[in-house]
Order: C-alpha cells, then structure tokens, then sequence
C-alpha cells in the first residue's frame, strides 16, 4: 500500500528533457548554419529535423529554451525533493554529452 505522504505516482521513472538555450559555439546547428536542429512541438513532444525524415519523440515532460529554471524545478524536481523531505529515498539523474547542458539545468545560470 502507498503512504499517503509518498508520491501519487508511487515509484514510477520519469524521463524529463530540456531544450537547452543557444550558446555561442554550441552544437545545436545542422548544416553548418544557426538553424536548431529540433523544435519542441508539445509540452511532451521533440521534433528532430534529420534527414531524410524528421522523427518525433514523445517523452514525460519536455522543457524549451524559454523555460524558466524556477519552472523545471517545479516540474521536475519539486516532488523528489519534498518526498526526500519526508523520508522517501529520491534520485534526479542528469544525463546527456558534454556541454549539452546538464550543469546548466540543475543550477541555472552562472
């Protein structure tokens, strides 16, 4: 049975993303120009624009370039941390390459 305390979505895995903003020498461009390589089409969805189709991929929650860092706590880590407050054991895991901004996504800006 699920502690009242405890998440009503108990021990489920959350995949969240963000799209990160642009920063000088990053490597969101295709082609060799400034054009974004993806767009958020959903507050769930990513479009990749490869080639020769673009594909769609669908994930828990999808965060743009114009959310702010006050928002992705919220939407992310809120819950974790409130559960860990109250005894739960929590874990926020920050994947991607280098320099696809994961420091960026758990502090903000500098």
């Amino acid at each position: 049975t699920a502690d009242s305390n405890a998440s009503s979505d108990g021990d489920a895995i959350k995949v969240f993303v963000r799209v990160r903003p642009l920063t000088q020498g990053s490597g969101l461009t295709t082609d060799g120009d400034r054009s974004l390589c993806l767009t958020v089409t959903s507050p769930h969805t990513v479009r990749l624009h490869c080639k020769p189709e673009p594909r769609t991929f669908t994930y828990d929650h999808v965060a743009d370039m114009d959310t702010s860092q006050e928002e992705v706590f919220s939407s992310v880590a809120k819950n974790i941390v409130e559960s860990c407050m109250n005894g739960y054991n929590g874990t926020i895991f920050a994947y991607g390459q280098t320099g696809s901004g994961k420091t960026f996504t758990m502090l903000g800006k500098s």
